[in-house]
């Protein structure tokens, strides 16, 4: 492709096709994009029973960006920010990102969603049982002061003289609803999660472990199981992370484009998603670890160059011309650049094998005079005959033209 033609194909990009409100809305250019993601998830995907909430952002620096803001404690600290949703296997991880909202959006309902300090609102978390969900944050304090119905301290102080490990529920009354704060002493704090669900209840595969100092000046191991509503957000926090850094990974492609179109980096954002969603999801299907994002991008450029699906999924039959003597076609099927078998040297055409070789990765001398190369190449014309790359590119410009002659 020329670059004229890229950057027309880049004036004439949008990703709306609907027409702008009479208000001024600035991120309407964006929003049917978002929109359509998340409705492509909610028809597609169904989340599992446990997922986290947490924040992504997408680095965009110009000051004309819509909702710009700053988060100081984020790898790429400025830019827009997304409150994203995971959902994951408690033992495999393997996140997948199924809702991206630039705006705090609805959750489905009959799920638990864990999320972090910045979302401990209590009134937050009692307003979701309304709607079927079951939600829990994790409690820190504030500044000077504790989110409304949580008395952290008094909670620090009841647990100073209890053991590493222990675990109690505060459980309080909100109009009509059971509120609770779970709590665990840890060495130096107290674990709590806020939520209208959940019990005690030690989870066994999920035991860890802390070096204490005694009073004496000793140390010690100690061991204990979490409980299991910290269980599922100490293994489910990460999830949201895991996908960002798996965006990222080993570089983004917001960080490639340089784009001077902000809604250009809100498509990078949701396209760099479905990739990382897309190789999780295939190593969910195979109950596998995820392979590393290099290696899928290019599997799925691979695939996307000789892609033959219709929008619905289905194979459409290829429907090819004859290949007539001359053609291009000829020339490929007689004339390939092909590796030789490994622990292989040159080629005996009275055996019709190839010598065996001490090395595995066995490299000749180019057969084209003066070429100076080492390869394990050789075109399909003649086996015999080893032939680097370039060499093979203009042997290959020979064959053509004499065959179109």
């Amino acid at each position: 492709m020329s670059s004229r033609r890229f950057e027309d194909i880049m004036q004439a990009l949008r990703f709306t096709d609907t027409p702008p409100p009479n208000y001024n809305d600035r991120f309407h250019d964006v929003r049917q994009m978002i929109t359509e993601f998340n409705r492509h998830y909610e028809e597609n995907y169904v989340p599992g029973w446990i997922s986290c909430i947490d924040e992504s952002m997408i680095d965009w620096l110009n000051k004309y960006c819509p909702g710009w803001m700053c988060v100081p404690r984020k790898p790429h600290p400025f830019g827009n920010e997304y409150h994203t949703i995971c959902d994951g296997d408690l033992l495999q991880g393997a996140p997948i990102m199924f809702r991206a909202e630039l705006v705090e959006g609805k959750d489905r309902p009959r799920k638990i969603v864990t999320m972090d300090s910045g979302f401990s609102v209590s009134k937050g978390i009692i307003a979701m049982k309304e709607k079927g969900v079951f939600g829990q944050a994790l409690v820190k304090p504030r500044g000077k002061g504790w989110p409304v119905l949580v008395p952290g301290k008094y909670i620090d102080e009841y647990f100073a003289t209890r053991p590493i490990g222990h675990c109690e529920t505060l459980e309080q009354i909100v109009d009509g609803v059971k509120f609770f704060i779970h709590c665990q002493k840890e060495e130096k704090y107290v674990t709590k999660i806020m939520s209208c669900h959940g019990v005690l209840t030690p989870v066994e595969d999920h035991e860890t472990s802390r070096d204490v100092t005694n009073a004496d000046g000793s140390r010690s191991l100690v061991r204990f199981k979490y409980p299991e509503p910290i269980s599922r957000h100490n293994r489910a926090k990460h999830w949201v992370d895991d996908t960002n850094n798996r965006r990222h990974d080993p570089i983004a492609l917001s960080a490639v484009w340089r784009t001077k179109w902000w809604p250009n980096r809100q498509f990078t954002f949701l396209l760099e998603v479905a990739k990382a969603n897309a190789a999780n999801s295939r190593a969910r299907a195979r109950k596998e670890n995820a392979e590393p994002q290099l290696v899928f991008r290019r599997a799925l450029a691979q695939k996307m160059l000789t892609n033959n699906l219709d929008k619905n999924g289905t194979t459409v039959p290829q429907i090819g011309r004859p290949i007539t003597r001359g053609s291009l076609e000829r020339v490929k099927m007689d004339h390939e650049l092909t590796k030789r078998p490994l622990n292989t040297g040159a080629w005996d055409d009275s055996t019709g094998t190839w010598a065996v070789a001490r090395d595995t990765y066995q490299k000749t001398n180019c057969a084209t005079f003066g070429c100076r190369n080492r390869c394990r190449t050789y075109c399909s014309c003649n086996k015999k005959v080893s032939m680097c790359r370039t060499c093979y590119n203009f042997h290959f410009a020979d064959m053509n033209s004499t065959m179109q002659t």
